[in-house]
Formats: C-alpha cells, structure tokens, sequence
C-alpha cells in the first residue's frame, strides 16, 4: 500500500521553480513557526548557527520531513534565511522583531506584515473580509483559488489563513458571531508610544523603486538621494582680457554649473 503524503510534506516533495508549483502561501501557522525561529536564536551566536549543529542539539535528523518543512516555513515567513556555504541558519531582522513582540500589545503590529501581508493570497482575502463577518466556508476557499491558490491546497492555505488572524487578535467575537478587525484599529489602540518603541525590522529600499513605486501611485516622483557632492573651482582670467570676454566666462559657468540661461 502506497503511503500518502501530508500536506506539508507535499510542501518539501513537490519541486518549486521552472516546470513546478510553489505554493503562494506557508503551510505552518505563523504561531507555529515562532518557536522554530526561538530556537535558532537560543541555540546560536549572533542569530547563526550550522544546519547540522543545529538539528544534533535538538536530537533531530536534518532531513527528515518534519525539519525540511520547518525550514522552509521560518524562512517563507522571512523569520529565518538559510546561507550558503556552509549551510548555516540565520536569524533575520523581521525574526528578531517578531521574538521581541511575541506575547503584547505588539504582536499585531509586527506581526501582520510577516503573516498576512506579504502573502498575495492572503494580503488580498484580508482587503475583502476586513470588518465583515468571519466564516470559513466554500466561498472564502473559492476567493483563494482566484488570489492563485491551487484548489487542492485551498483547505490548507484557509486553516492557515485563519490561524494567523487568530493569533494577531484579527478576529474578534461581537455578539456571538467572529468579525475580521481592521488592523488600523489594533494600531488606533495601541498607545502612541507603543508604536513609536515597536521592534520593527528596517525597511531598504533603492532609489529606482521608490521613484517608481511614487510614479504608481500618482505622485509627483522624487529624485533618489545621493551622497553630497563638493566642488571647488578656480578660475584664472587673463589681465588682457576684455570685458565682454570676462562676461561670457561667468555666463558659460551659471549656464553649465546653475542651469541659467542668458
């Protein structure tokens, strides 16, 4: 008899890139992976640690099922990077932040980017269902399919989806029936000062994706910035010179070095 596989062993066995199927969305939950990516940072220095080192001090094999899919998740979640060479797991800025934040006030904060936002599938059931009702049913499955879930996986990638709204206190019961909050609510709860101390993981951007991201928007698009440039002219006119000649060297120089024209 032919053993099947579980879903998130599929996860680890069904090849992902040119000619696979990778899913669009982490098959943990968010509250699971946490204490994978705790782990790492106990058990490392700096936030690095070998693979192998890794899985003997927790007595587990590296290759079984259950760890492939623990790694993959803490890092589909960002918790986590896996480095090569040397094959070292590593604790990222977006790990760190969420260890920090674990537990108050600042869990939704830190939390909502790591595990709704950056999954499209997600990010865009939660636009829809935001302030209304809460049921998981054929029609919230179905809205997954067409934000590029696989239906096969749409059971899967809706216990997740669920999950994470739970634990980022997302859902919350009003007269006996689960509505979806709005996360700009939690923020406007959370006192200022909250906000501000957040562990929040730091944000790089380049130049060319912030003008375009500006131009998307339809705002006027800003020039990256560069590093300050100095110069230092001098400038020696000949004692024969004329007037009119003096006149045209400071005219060439507003033209080319001011953008003034005569």
């Amino acid at each position: 008899m032919t053993q099947q596989s579980s879903p998130e062993q599929e996860a680890v066995q069904r090849p992902s890139g040119r000619g696979g199927y990778s899913k669009p969305f982490p098959t943990m939950k968010f509250e699971g992976v946490l204490p994978f990516a705790k782990s790492v940072a106990e058990r490392s220095l700096d936030g690095e640690i070998r693979r192998l080192t890794f899985f003997k001090e927790l007595k587990r094999s590296p290759d079984s099922g259950h760890s492939q899919v623990q790694v993959a998740n803490a890092e589909k979640y960002g918790l986590i990077v896996r480095k090569q060479p040397g094959d070292s797991l590593s604790l990222t800025d977006s790990g760190r932040a969420a260890l920090a934040a674990e537990g108050d006030s600042q869990t939704a904060l830190v939390g909502f980017p790591l595990a709704i936002e950056q999954f499209a599938p997600f990010s865009a059931l939660y636009d829809k269902m935001k302030g209304k009702a809460f049921q998981v049913g054929p029609a919230l499955k179905d809205e997954l399919v067409k934000a590029g879930v696989a239906e096969a996986d749409r059971d899967k990638a809706a216990e997740v989806f669920a999950a994470n709204l739970r634990f980022l206190g997302l859902i919350e019961d009003i007269g006996g029936r689960n509505y979806v909050k709005n996360i700009a609510e939690i923020l406007d709860e959370l006192p200022q000062s909250s906000i501000s101390d957040a562990p929040e993981p730091p944000s790089v951007e380049s130049p060319v994706a912030a003008v375009s991201q500006a131009r998307e928007n339809g705002k006027d698009a800003v020039e990256p910035k560069r590093p300050p440039l100095h110069i230092d002219i001098q400038v020696h006119i000949d004692p024969t010179s004329s007037a009119e000649q003096i006149d045209q060297i400071f005219a060439s120089m507003a033209r080319h070095f001011y953008g003034y024209e005569a």
